[in-house]
């Protein structure tokens, strides 16, 4: 009964379901919750999306926290609607607003190759969007009397009230920096409490702070790293084809082991 924070998938759909059915052969009563990016460079992305629309919950079983990736979605949707409604005189629909201004990835050539139309590209991609909004950025959870702090990337110091809660008030303002930031330094503004998160991948050298040592790095990549009261679980298994290290991960807040895809 277990709970498992997985790093981030981008459209790695059976790579998620191979970790997630290793894990759940051992504990199947697991809980899991993604740090987010579940779309754009992976070859899967309509598939993951899919899955998560219909098995992510905001306590269930299967949880998640917005990514960067998935807020650029409700942004991108969010301009090209105030777009048409203001200075074009085209139709507002979910073709035209999807297909017609595109986004950084590409959204709608990642869902097309899945689906039978344009319009139920477009639409399905609306859909998403809609429920990516009903989602949060944070998860603020106790689990064996540990205090876990859960976000995709970073919290402001600022979002956090003197008496130590979150102030959630200000997640909207605080939401660009909880999806973008990559201080990597270990997190000392709550006393007893872990921040777990993912969006810089540990293959990459700006997963890992300073002071570690090269041995520690070597160690470490690929995998999670750990500084003071920070995981940061993101281990880029989207880049799998490119670097032979790159990994899934998930870990279990219970007793901070760590599970890989790939041993």
């Amino acid at each position: 009964m277990g709970t498992y924070v997985v790093g981030d998938l981008h459209g790695c759909y059976s790579e998620w379901i191979q970790l997630k059915n290793k894990i759940e052969s051992q504990d199947k009563n697991a809980t899991f919750i993604l740090v987010g990016d579940i779309v754009d460079r992976g070859t899967e992305t309509y598939q993951l999306v899919k899955w998560a629309m219909e098995n992510i919950t905001s306590d269930g079983k299967y949880q998640m926290v917005i990514g960067n990736h998935e807020k650029e979605k409700i942004d991108w949707i969010n301009t090209n609607t105030e777009y048409i409604k203001h200075n074009t005189k085209e139709e507002l629909n979910s073709i035209n607003i999807v297909k017609n201004y595109s986004d950084r990835y590409d959204l709608f050539e990642q869902i097309d190759v899945a689906t039978h139309s344009e319009q139920e590209t477009c639409d399905f991609i609306m859909e998403f969007v809609d429920w990516i909004k009903t989602l949060s950025y944070i998860k603020d959870i106790i689990v064996n009397n540990q205090r876990f702090l859960i976000v995709h990337a970073n919290i402001p110091y600022y979002l956090i009230n003197d008496d130590f809660t979150i102030n959630y008030e200000e997640i909207d303002k605080a939401s660009e920096f909880m999806v973008w930031d990559r201080d990597i330094d270990g997190f000392g503004k709550i006393p007893d409490t872990i921040l777990v998160h993912g969006h810089t991948p540990t293959i990459l050298s700006e997963a890992y702070p300073y002071y570690f040592e090269m041995k520690d790095r070597l160690n470490n990549y690929g995998r999670i790293v750990h500084t003071s009261n920070r995981y940061n679980i993101d281990c880029g298994i989207v880049f799998k084809n490119y670097d032979e290290k790159a990994n899934l991960a998930a870990l279990r807040l219970d007793d901070l082991k760590e599970f890989y895809l790939y041993e």
